[in-house]
């Protein structure tokens, strides 16, 4: 769906997926406000949190990982046309996750720890 919102390639789709899109996000901002305890259970779900420790550094090495993967694996700039690049866009995934988990257990946290003495 990312990619028809991205590129589209009809009216219909540039319509329709974004408007589908709009709604989705519409849905996570309106439907906790409905309810408080819903909201409270949503911010403290233990993926969101955790991937809220990572988020950074994932921002930051996300292109460079996508790029190293694709030159290492097919030998060739990142590009979504066949299912085999789509599994190695979900390793690159894999390993930019592996190397935020790293970064933040190893690097950051203890800087922070030490930090704060």
């Amino acid at each position: 769906m990312m990619y028809w919102i991205v590129k589209p390639t009809s009216f219909i789709a540039a319509t329709f997926g974004r408007t589908c899109y709009s709604l989705l996000f519409v849905s996570l901002l309106l439907i906790p406000l409905a309810d408080r305890q819903r909201m409270l259970a949503m911010f403290r779900w233990r993926p969101l949190r955790e991937s809220g420790t990572i988020c950074y550094s994932v921002y930051i090495i996300r292109t460079a990982v996508l790029w190293t993967t694709f030159k290492f694996l097919r030998h060739s700039e990142p590009h979504f046309d066949s299912l085999t690049t789509v599994g190695v866009s979900a390793v690159a995934f894999i390993v930019m996750l592996g190397f935020a988990e790293f970064s933040w257990r190893f690097l950051k946290c203890p800087l922070i720890r030490r930090g704060q003495r």
